[in-house]
């Protein structure tokens, strides 16, 4: 099989739909996130679809963004960095979510609790360093990212309009950090 530019961008669109029913998967039937919760097998395997979700829906962007990249101007391309940002940060997040919390749960309760605080749109009650602001770079990556480069692909009116209105309509409902 030769690598051609049909193929990558028909691979990033699988991408995009795997990243899609992997956050649609993430979501069905979630229990609500607790201290409790944090050290269970179910969090791990959500965490490690998020992880999924995130790889792959920047490989999707990453491929809507270059099928069009001439059509779709400067803002396209602050649209698209801005999203993969918000991406790029979702990942920081999910991954220490996975690796860190779970194994810190019994030593440090009250910090794993306040960054789960945090990522219900909570309030901490303690300190718990640069977490908060990677859960707000996340949000805003995502919400203003996520605008912008949906606004830039209807322009560039490459892919379907339906889609690209959704992406951009859709977005700023995207939940923080450990997404519920």
């Amino acid at each position: 099989m030769s690598i051609t530019t049909t193929t990558l961008t028909r691979a990033a669109g699988l991408s995009a739909v795997v990243a899609g029913l992997l956050f649609i998967g993430v979501q069905i039937n979630h229990p609500a996130l607790t201290l409790e919760f944090v050290s269970t097998t179910e969090f791990a395997v959500r965490q490690g679809m998020k992880i999924g979700f995130t790889v792959l829906a920047l490989a999707g962007i990453t491929g809507m963004y270059l099928s069009q990249v001439r059509k779709s101007g400067f803002l396209g391309l602050v649209g698209y960095l801005i999203f993969a940002g918000g991406f790029l940060t979702m990942l920081t997040v999910e991954v220490a979510g996975l690796v860190i919390l779970p194994a810190i749960a019994s030593d440090a309760p009250g910090y794993v609790s306040d960054v789960v605080a945090v990522a219900t749109n909570g309030t901490a009650a303690g300190d718990i360093g640069l977490m908060a602001i990677l859960n707000l770079l996340m949000g805003v990556g995502f919400m203003l990212g996520g605008l912008v480069f949906g606004i830039g692909l209807t322009r560039a009116n490459v892919l379907a309009r339906w889609a690209t209105i959704l992406l951009s309509d859709s977005s700023p409902r995207v939940e923080s950090a450990v997404v519920r």
